[in-house]
């Protein structure tokens, strides 16, 4: 499944139910002039990223530098841990890079900050306890790399400055939550049917659920409190 929401009303703007073959990709998400749509790794894919630009939008996504190599404007490949490196303290920087698709070239913003030594330290060791589980070791480059956030932004300066796509990025862990409540209270994690269409009937049931309580929550927010809106006569 996969689920957009909006900020800061939380609520669902769209969402897409596919079979386990059906990877995250910004390519099915349907996008209007000026929205900015923030993503983790797992859509930090080229062709993605230029969809949503062409379409007039913008991404705040985290990098994935496996799978989305940047490039200086003359086409010479980017060392983004050398930039990392560069950063002074908690200091904020910022890169503008270029990369390639659709035999095109787009132009982005390496935006990134040092996290605290003990989230370093969490995210280091996730990603040791990660890699025991698959029988190997991570590499150095992997381990220096989880000292910092670094994220891939569209936008111009004009429209979010280098503070503002940081803190912007961090309200993306509200969809997190989100999935994590619709576990918990409808069981969406667990579908207990095997045959496909019998589980896309019982998926689009507990969505509906959830989409009726937003839309009443959201009711309520205007109503007043002894039933009735004193404005009308």
């Amino acid at each position: 499944m996969h689920y957009v929401l909006q900020l800061p009303s939380l609520e669902c703007d769209f969402f897409d139910l596919t079979d386990r073959f059906g990877g995250e990709t910004y390519e099915r998400t349907p996008v209007q002039n000026g929205d900015i749509i923030l993503g983790d790794r797992g859509y930090c894919h080229r062709e993605g990223v230029a969809h949503i630009m062409e379409e007039g939008g913008d991404v705040i996504v985290r990098l994935n530098w496996n799978n989305f190599p940047l490039v200086k404007k003359s086409g010479e490949s980017i060392n983004i841990l050398k930039r990392l490196r560069t950063l002074d303290g908690y200091n904020l920087g910022e890169w503008s890079v270029w990369f390639e698709a659709f035999d095109q070239m787009y132009n982005g913003r390496l935006c990134a900050v040092r996290k605290s030594k003990e989230a370093a330290e969490k995210s280091k060791e996730r990603i040791r306890k990660t890699a025991r589980k698959n029988g190997g070791s991570p590499r150095p480059e992997t381990l220096e790399s989880a000292e910092y956030v670094y994220v891939l932004a569209t936008t111009d300066q004009k429209t979010l400055s280098t503070e503002a796509v940081l803190e912007l990025y961090r309200a993306r862990w509200q969809v997190e939550l989100a999935f994590k409540r619709m576990k918990s209270l409808f069981e969406v994690g667990q579908v207990p049917k095997k045959n496909e269409r019998s589980a896309r009937s019982w998926i689009y049931a507990k969505l509906l659920a959830v989409l009726l309580i937003e839309r009443m929550i959201h009711a309520a927010n205007f109503f007043s409190p002894w039933g009735f809106d004193e404005r009308k006569p």
